[in-house]
This record gives C-alpha cells, structure tokens and sequence, in this order.
C-alpha cells in the first residue's frame, strides 16, 4: 500500500464516522496505515487501535471517538472531509448520486453553506426513489421499471451533481 496523505486519512476517518465505511473495513484500515499515528496523535491513535470493533453499538462509540478526535485535532473540519470523500467517491464510480445528494444535503441542513443547492434540489426530486442500498429489499421487476421510469432524469441529475461535485471538491481542497 502507498502512503497516504493526511488529507486522505482524515478523509477516511470522516467517512467511517458517517457510516459511509463499513466497522470491519476501518478496523482492518487502522490496523495497516503506518501514517496514521502521525496525523492524528499517539494519544488517538492509541484509542482507535484499542477500540473494541465488537462491542454493542460500535458504531455510535466509535462516532464519540471520531467526534473527540476532530474536536481535539481538526475542529470544524469533519463534515469538509467527510463531504471531500464523498465527492470523490461520487466522481469516480463509488459513490452513487442519491446517497451523496442526501448527505451532503444533511450538511446543508445542518448550516453548511459550502454545499451547492444542486444537490438539495436533487435529494428533494430523488424522494420517491431508493437509494442503491435500498434496492434489495424491493421487488426487481418494480425496481427495474421504476428506474427506467427515472432513467431521462437521473441522467440529467448525474451531469449537473457532476459538474458541481468537481467545482465544490476544487473549493475544499483549496481551502483546507
């Protein structure tokens, strides 16, 4: 594995506290980046590596961690990293646009104003269809003519989310 940059394992760790990482992948993750006792300190470190990864509502402790470690370290900073992940998830093929629409419209909600309103508008239009996580728990057949129903607005939807997700991602990564 080549090293990661700070940004990148920030960004990783913003991601995990969003869900948006399953707990046996960051567990396997920490276990492996060399460079992450150096990004965020011995003291957190030692406390993402202690982490019990089995324990009852892991996710939520393992939120608390994160949200001490940002506070400590990187106040202010963990929805632009998590919202940076997300973009480049979206813009390379990992990320699919309803889920990205409807987080970063979370952060919208929640004040950030960094956030175009494209993807607000695109989470409101995007209601009546399942997010790509949803999609076994629907019939198939309902699924398939439900999508080819959208399919002439998703397209359109996925060049606009596009075009805005590489001028937001070039305004965080100035910025940080």
């Amino acid at each position: 594995m080549s090293p990661l940059s700070k940004q990148e394992i920030w960004e990783q760790l913003a991601s995990v506290r969003y869900g948006l990482v399953e707990l046996r992948t960051f567990e396997q993750w920490i276990y492996t980046v060399q460079e992450l006792e150096a990004a965020v300190g011995q003291d957190h470190y030692l406390a993402l590596v202690s982490f019990v990864f089995n324990q009852p509502h892991a996710q939520h402790e393992l939120t608390r961690v994160i949200d001490r470690l940002y506070q400590d370290v990187r106040p202010s900073r963990l929805r632009r990293d998590a919202a940076t992940a997300m973009v480049r998830a979206f813009l390379d093929g990992r990320g699919d646009l309803a889920t990205t629409a409807r987080m970063l419209t979370r952060f919208r909600n929640d004040g950030e104003v960094w956030v175009p309103d494209e993807f607000v508008y695109i989470d409101s239009e995007l209601d009546d269809l399942p997010v790509p996580a949803e999609y076994p728990n629907w019939d198939q057949q309902a699924l398939a003519a439900r999508l080819a129903e959208w399919q002439p607005r998703l397209a359109e939807f996925e060049r606009a989310a596009r075009e805005v997700s590489r001028e937001m991602l070039l305004k965080l990564e100035r910025d940080s």
